[in-house]
This record gives C-alpha cells, structure tokens and sequence, in this order.
C-alpha cells in the first residue's frame, strides 16, 4: 500500500499552531553514469522512475535566532551567479587541498555558529567532529578535481539557500575527496556538502 499519515489522537492540542498534514506525491530526482568515478557509481541508489512521498506540515515556533540565510538574495541561476556559486566552492577546495583550517574555520564560521546553537555544542566542537577534520590528516587525503559539468544546481527554500550535486550521485558536491581506509586499505570516495546563501553579494556557506 502507499504511506498515510495517521493523526494522533492529541491533534486538536495543537490545531493553534501547526496545520494538518499534507501528503505529496513526487518524482525522485534522476541521475546517470559518466559524472562520478565508475567504480562508485551505484545506480540502484537513486532508481529511475522513482515515486516519492512527503509528508508537511507548518509549525509556528517562537525563540528561533534569525538564521543568516534568512537574509539572503534569492538564487535564480543566472550565469553570473553561477559563476560566483563555483568561486565559493573553489575557495573552499583550495582551502581543503591546502590543509589550511584556519581558512576552513573562517569560511564555516556563519554554519557553525547556526550549527552551535542548534547542538547546544561549541563552535569548535562542531568543526572538529566533522569527519573531513581527522581525514585531512591522513597522508593519503587527495582533493578530486572539478569538473564543473558534472554538477546540477539544487536550490531550497524559495531559493534562499543552494547547493551543486554531483549528476550521478547526489550526495556528492564538487568538494570531494579520496583517502584510503586504514582498516581495509580500499580507497574511499567522500565528500564536503555545504549550503550556500547569497549574502550581501557573496556566496557564504550557511549550513
């Protein structure tokens, strides 16, 4: 059968803030070989053809901090937007080719601040869990060059925020990277996936 939403028996509690739950039906997003190594590229991992269902609703929360991307240019892939979406990422590659944190830090500072207050975690606790953080360490760490036309844009929240994915695994953004597992000695393909926002006509990441 197709999933439901079953109404807890509570609902009416809540009726003042929040509104019913809404099911929508949509297509998966679609992806093909040819932009990713071929060895990890698994095309049972997003089928083709494939119905999603999601579940909405909208919830009135008070206390919130306004988060900075709530400020942002909307992003309408023009290309001289686009062009500076690919800047920021190239800063950022640069950043983690050189191993230079200091500049990471710099350039999360915005994410991790949100990121902080929403884990009730330090800043530099949050940067430092990141798995990339222990991974830039390993002596076998290799940035993977870009090829920016292996990237789609996605963007989210009534293009407030945006981010490239990879057009054979959506996971995947053009800050990817190799470093071979110590247990096993396979070499691993992973990824850095922030969000943009376009803020005061730059590209920051946000999340």
């Amino acid at each position: 059968g197709q999933p439901v939403a079953t109404t807890p028996a509570n609902e009416a509690k809540y009726a003042a803030i929040s509104t019913p739950v809404v099911r929508h039906v949509i297509q998966a997003e679609k992806v093909g070989p040819g932009h990713i190594d071929k060895q990890y590229f698994y095309p049972k991992e997003f089928p083709p053809n494939m119905t999603l269902y999601r579940f909405s609703r909208n919830v009135k929360i008070s206390g919130l901090p306004e988060w900075e991307w709530v400020k942002a240019t909307p992003y309408t892939d023009t290309p001289e937007q686009r062009q500076q979406l690919q800047q920021a990422y190239m800063a950022a590659w640069r950043a983690y080719n050189a191993k230079d944190l200091n500049t990471l830090r710099d350039q999360q500072k915005i994410a991790l601040k949100a990121w902080a207050w929403a884990t009730n975690e330090s800043e530099e606790s949050v940067f430092a869990d990141q798995s990339v953080y222990r991974r830039i360490k390993i002596k076998s760490f290799k940035m993977k060059p870009i090829n920016w036309d292996d990237y789609q844009v996605k963007i989210m929240n009534q293009g407030k925020m945006v981010r490239l994915v990879n057009k054979s695994d959506l996971k995947n953004s053009p800050i990817s990277y190799y470093y071979v597992d110590e247990e096993d000695g396979e070499t691993v393909l992973s990824t850095v996936a922030p969000i943009f926002s376009l803020i005061n006509g730059r590209f920051v990441q946000v999340i």
